[in-house]
């Protein structure tokens, strides 16, 4: 019997369609693709998003989603049943154990003693370097939103008119292109799922909801997920430097710079000026 992946890729290949034609048209990446028509969707994903690009493509293919759902539910990961052991308590006479080893009580007193300063130091060194990261990332956030004031203030200088006796033809200021990204429609029931994929050091903070739930810096590399129920928004100081992808779909660029207000909903990308 022909597995979920066998039966996605026999679709396919009954369309004559290839692997870089599906992506551009469900917009679903090619390696994910690929993922699903080799059967190796539990090694590589979770069964949520596993679910919903098997939903998608199956759709797409005209396949009967709802009975390939139901294969991959009876056929997908099983995580056993936890079980608890029960162990016998055990009175241990600590009498007969001082009396045994000889341990004066002084001894046990200092050694609990030093047990408690390693402690309180080991909690106060991580509070530290906690208050430093918070520290360094607040500095850098307050560095980026002054440099972006200090341009806008020299764009409006090297904007104003020049004054001469001659008369000053006015003209209008080209407004610059907002981002395209492409138009996308999110069911209500669904999560909004963002990835962020950075190409550089880049400084960001994340709200989901209207909640800050991040404000650090994403080292070069980095591939982040962040979850909301209706809407994330983003502030970064190098937008050309990541990519975004919604719900399985890439966004692309927000912009070059330093852009706040990137505005994520169940439609796509807007900035908010």
């Amino acid at each position: 019997m022909e597995n979920i992946g066998e039966r996605l890729r026999k679709a396919r290949k009954g369309k004559g369609l290839s692997i870089e034609e599906v992506q551009r048209t469900t917009h679903i990446h090619h390696h994910v693709l690929e993922t699903l028509e080799s059967n190796k969707m539990d090694a590589e994903m979770s069964p949520v998003y596993a679910k919903s690009f098997l939903k998608r493509y199956s759709e797409f293919l005209g396949l009967d989603t709802e009975k390939l759902l139901k294969d991959y539910e009876k056929k997908g990961p099983k995580q056993s049943e936890p079980v608890i052991v029960i162990k016998k308590e055990e009175r241990i006479d600590w009498a007969l154990k001082l009396k045994q080893f000889r341990v004066p009580i002084a001894a046990a007193a200092v050694v609990l003693f030093l047990v408690l300063v390693i402690s309180g130091s080991v909690v106060g060194v991580k509070k530290i370097a906690t208050i430093t990261r918070e520290r360094r990332a607040k500095a850098i956030a307050l560095k980026i939103d002054k440099e972006s004031k200090e341009k806008l203030i020299i764009s409006k200088k090297k904007a104003e008119p020049v004054k001469t006796e001659a008369p000053v033809t006015k003209t209008r200021m080209a407004k610059v292109a907002p981002v395209v990204a492409p138009e996308i429609s999110i069911p209500k029931n669904d999560p909004l799922t963002l990835i962020v994929k950075t190409f550089d050091d880049v400084w960001l903070q994340v709200k989901s909801d209207d909640k800050i739930i991040f404000r650090n810096v994403l080292p070069k590399g980095s591939v982040e997920a962040w979850k909301a129920n209706d809407e994330i928004t983003l502030w970064t100081g190098k937008a050309d430097k990541m990519e975004l992808v919604l719900n399985g779909t890439s966004l692309g660029s927000p912009g070059k710079g330093v852009v706040k207000n990137i505005v994520i909903t169940r439609k796509g990308m807007k900035i908010k000026e």
